[in-house]
This record gives C-alpha cells, structure tokens and sequence, in this order.
C-alpha cells in the first residue's frame, strides 16, 4: 500500500505549492448622494470595483486602467475607459483634462493647495486612523476628515480616489474646467490615506477581508470609442458652455 501513501504525500505537496488563495478586501461607505452608501471591493491582485452596492452604475479598475460602467441609451450596460472620457473632454471643453492621466499625471498640481493640519486619532468600524483637519474647496470649506495608513487599507483608499475622481470627470460637461481642479485638490486631500471619514459626506460602516467573485470585476461591453464620446459631450453640454 506504499503507493497510497505516495499519493497523499503528493497531493499535500500540491496542496503547499499551490498555497493559500490571496484573499482581497471589502468595505461599505455610509452617507453621500447614494442611499445605499458605497461599496468597495478590492481583489488580491488590486484590481476593484466601487459604486452603490446594487446599482448599474459602477467604475471598476483593472490592471491600472480605470473604467466607467453605466446602462446606455438602450439600457444595455456601456462602458468608458476613464482616460477616453478625458481625451474627449479635452475636444469639447479648455485642454486640461488629459494631463489628469498617464505620466502627466505625476506632475499634476492643484491650482488651490488645500491646507492640512492632523489634530489627533479616531478609530472608524474597527479601523484606526488620524484625524485631519482639511480646508480646501473654493470658497474654501474646513471638515474634519480621519484617514488610515494601514497598509492593508491602501488598495480601499486607492479605489473611493478613482471613484470619486470619475465622478468629478463625469461632472465636466456642467462645471466646465473647474473640474480639473477638483480632481487635484482632490487627490491632494486622499494622498493622506484611505479615508474612514469624510467630513460628514461618508463614513466607513464595515471593512473585511474578502475573497471577491471574478465576475464582479469583468467588463461587460467593450469601451465605447472617444469620438463618440466626444459626440455625446458635444450633445450634452449646457448653451453657455458651447
């Protein structure tokens, strides 16, 4: 019977080899313009996926491409290559959005550089973090925000960045230029760390470790092609913008 033995000791090196599946994270945002809150999901690999945790719309990021994921005309689900959607506002709008992406980005300044002052530590649904003191906006708005710098929290606060950043870009069309500016005031203000509390616009609820389902981070449809993007902002954008 040595070879039931052999088969075993096989099967446990396989068992050791393959090692334990990585696992990712997950956390919910209470508050902000979404009843539901805000879902994050973060796969072992980075990749993640942020929106209402049951709506259509939703970004999704995927080997360090971010994508914007919504029901068309024809309610089938379309989707945006965030850097796209910043080619084809800078046809229809001033030409600053593309340096918001890509290696531009890394020299991309805040046209306001919002004042930071850390006033002490909170702990947020088991989360401990550093409370900051945030004064940014135009006109300037001070909120008391916390943020973590848990390694294991990083991939979150990478996630609600590129969320909240796609909405900013999704607002162009309305604010016009200005939006650019939010984005690097933004990103300023998130460089501190994952947040557990934004001023009163929303707060971590619950954040776990999560295996998270493959098909939770799949595209649905191909990226829609810039120039009909550029088309559909041409289409959308208020008189006084054209």
């Amino acid at each position: 019977m040595r070879w039931k033995a052999c088969l075993r000791l096989l099967a446990a090196w396989a068992l050791l080899a393959a090692g334990p599946a990585g696992a990712g994270i997950r956390a919910l945002y209470e508050g902000g313009s979404s009843p539901g809150g805000m879902l994050v999901e973060v796969a072992d690999n980075g990749d993640f996926r942020a929106g209402e945790p049951e709506a259509a719309n939703h970004v999704l990021g995927i080997a360090g491409t971010v994508y914007l994921v919504a029901p068309g005309p024809d309610g089938a689900l379309e989707v945006v290559r965030i850097e796209d959607l910043a080619t084809a506002l800078d046809e229809v709008l001033p030409p600053v959005f593309r340096a918001l992406f890509g290696q531009a980005a890394a020299n991309a300044r805040a046209a306001r550089a919002p004042r930071l002052e850390r006033v002490g530590t909170r702990t947020v649904a088991g989360v401990s973090g550093e409370v900051w003191r945030v004064t940014a906006g135009d006109p300037p708005q001070t909120r008391e925000m916390v943020f973590s710098r848990a390694p294991e929290m990083a991939p979150v606060g990478v996630a609600v960045t590129r969320f909240l950043e796609s909405a900013m870009l999704m607002a162009a069309p309305l604010v016009g230029p200005m939006a650019s500016d939010m984005v690097k005031e933004m990103r300023s203000v998130f460089a501190l760390g994952a947040p557990l509390e934004a001023g009163g616009m929303f707060r971590l609820a619950k954040a776990e470790e999560a295996a998270i389902a493959p098909e939770r981070l799949r595209l649905p449809a191909e990226p829609l092609a810039p120039s009909v993007l550029v088309e559909r902002l041409k289409a959308t954008r208020p008189p006084t913008a054209r």
